[in-house]
């Protein structure tokens, strides 16, 4: 029993001493208060369990296990909270019911040990009096609620040291979990489940061996800097997690420390290059790369190979500088390299990516010139065509209209004298007249091609003139019209005589195109593109070699047409400034569209 206490007793001095130390090293920082806090627990558990072993009396030892009982229960909150911010949680902390749970329930836990409802009685043993636990469901929570949160904290723990970057902080996480899951395993086990089990013989030696967590927590302190940042710490960290390649070399010019992007970026693992000559990176350079760096204390290089383990290169720019000591003297050299292949490679694909786009270019231009040299020769001779039809029309319309009247005066005498009975003869001279009348319909649109000089310009009813053009024409009664123009767009702007021109030639096409019983639709409407006349008609509509040449003068695929009809169409439309489209499928007809 002497020699438990003697224990207990030395236990109590190394917490002390650790709490002190670890207050007064950053009395500031949270993380050093709580994890003193931590460490008055485990001090208070172990003060107490040292009296109550060697109490006279039952009420003594009850006495101080309800005062060690604030370490015990309040260990596995505290320990938590600092968890919280080891692992960079402490948003969690700030909300309110966080800290209120991590305060309460060891505070309800403490209050039920102080009235009688965790450990109500003591068996006298041969290392001092011994706790039983009492037959409420006090014991149950109270384990549950410690078990909960020490897994919990070491659960942490082990995701933050899988998740970091920083090498450092996986060792520590690793030393702090490893130590105290080994030594609050030992202390559930004869703290709690041996006296469940009515085994007595074992002291509760849990006060005890939470030393061996406190012994990782200093070692952690002392060998990495847990609780503390110094430049060095600092140093290394940056060193090892940053993503360019680093190398130091010394003076003699071997290579001193490289980080793991060094490593990966040369095929190299485990150190492998430490101590080795820095030539081995560059053979090749003549004089050697590092005394050009002491000679000119600062080298920067754009584009460089350094060799890889397999004797390969790799490309790389990198910044290379004269480190010095303390003292001002130059001890080495930091060379800090960027993996040049991705931008390489991604400078070709630019480079590709412009040469192909240089070539559609230039693709494009031709094409456009091509477009344009066989637009221009299309007006070029459609313009020769005009010009030799306005020529044609300007000479011979006289000539053509005397020797036409005179046959026109012999058809009508004809007629006036021919027996009526005379069918034959009179079918000849129906033929005569009709002939006599295509040729006058042909001059008259011959004629239209040589008129020049400015148009007459005044407003238009187009309903009107649409009218006055399908009772002129005198249309077959078996093809039916139908009109629905407009009122909003019922009026234009245009050189009336023309205007009815171009009536009288969509008309015609149409009518030309529908079969008896077919339909005509002329319509108006105003559209974004201002007024617009549609002429549709339902005939076999046309093919599409058709529709590229159908504005061509002279091009016809009628019997008895010399193709000028469209022509008309297109040259009125241009001389007015307009715009026309035309729609045809093979079967559907064909749709004619005139904006004004």
């Amino acid at each position: 029993m002497r020699i438990l206490t003697a224990v207990h007793l030395v236990t109590v001095l190394i917490y002390f001493c650790l709490m002190i130390y670890v207050f007064f090293k950053r009395p500031k920082s949270n993380l050093n208060r709580v994890c003193a806090l931590v460490l008055f627990t485990l001090l208070i558990w172990n003060f107490g369990a040292m009296f109550m072993r060697i109490a006279a009396t039952k009420n003594l030892a009850m006495f101080w296990l309800n005062i060690s009982s604030i370490g015990w229960i309040g260990f596995s909150s505290v320990f938590l909270w600092q968890t919280l911010i080891i692992v960079k949680k402490e948003k969690i902390l700030k909300k309110k019911i966080t800290l209120l749970g991590l305060i309460i329930i060891p505070l309800v836990l403490i209050y039920r040990q102080y009235t009688g409802y965790l450990s109500n009685d003591f068996i006298k043993t041969g290392f001092g009096w011994s706790q039983i636990w009492s037959d409420t469901v006090w014991p149950a929570l109270f384990l549950t609620y410690y078990v909960t949160l020490l897994v919990l904290s070491l659960i942490l723990l082990l995701k933050f040291r899988r998740e970091t970057e920083y090498v450092y902080r996986k060792k520590q996480s690793l030393i702090i979990s490893s130590t105290l899951f080994i030594s609050f395993l030992l202390a559930t086990l004869t703290d709690v489940v041996f006296p469940e089990i009515g085994l007595t013989s074992i002291p509760a030696m849990g006060s005890v061996t939470s030393l061996v967590w406190g012994g990782g927590l200093v070692y952690s302190i002392t060998r990495y800097g847990f609780l503390s940042i110094t430049p060095a710490s600092a140093a290394v960290d940056i060193i090892s997690s940053m993503g360019e390649a680093l190398f130091l070399i010394n003076r003699e010019g071997k290579i001193l420390l490289v980080n793991r992007a060094a490593e990966k970026l040369l095929g190299y693992t485990g150190g492998e290059l430490k101590e080795k000559e820095a030539n081995i990176l560059f053979p090749e350079e003549k004089p050697s790369l590092t005394e050009r760096i002491f000679e000119e204390k600062s080298v920067k290089i754009d584009r460089f190979s350094l060799v890889k383990k397999d004797g390969s290169s790799v490309p790389v720019a990198f910044t290379a500088s004269v480190a010095k000591n303390r003292e001002g003297i130059e001890a080495g050299i930091v060379i800090v390299a960027h993996d040049m292949r991705d931008s390489i490679r991604k400078s070709r694909e630019l480079e590709e990516s412009y040469r192909i786009q240089a070539r559609m270019r230039e693709d494009l231009v031709k094409e456009e010139a091509r477009r344009r040299n066989a637009q221009m020769k299309r007006k070029l001779n459609r313009t020769e065509k005009l010009a030799t039809i306005g020529r044609l029309s300007g000479s011979l319309g006289h000539e053509i209209r005397t020797p036409l009247s005179s046959i026109k005066n012999t058809a009508y005498y004809l007629e006036k004298y021919v027996d009526l009975k005379d069918t034959e003869a009179r079918a000849y001279i129906d033929i005569l007249k009709s002939e006599v009348k295509r040729v006058e319909d042909i001059l008259t649109s011959m004629l239209d091609f040589s008129k020049t000089g400015e148009m007459k310009i005044s407003r238009v009813g187009i309903e009107e003139a649409v009218d006055e053009v399908i009772d002129k024409m005198k249309i077959d009664p078996n093809i039916k019209i139908r009109k629905r123009i407009s009122q909003e767009a019922s009026g234009i702007k245009a050189n009336e005589f023309k205007f009815k021109r171009l009536l009288e030639n969509l008309i015609r096409n149409a009518v030309e195109a529908t079969q008896k019983g077919g339909e005509i639709e002329i319509k108006t409407e105003k559209t974004s593109s201002g007024i617009c006349l549609f002429v549709k008609d339902s005939g076999e509509g046309m093919e599409k070699e058709e529709l590229k040449n159908i504005f061509e003068p002279l091009y016809t695929t009628k019997e008895k047409r010399v193709g000028l009809g469209t022509a008309i169409i297109k040259e009125i439309v241009d001389s007015h400034g307009w715009k026309i489209e035309v729609r045809s499928e093979k079967g559907e007809g064909s749709e004619f569209k005139v904006c004004f």
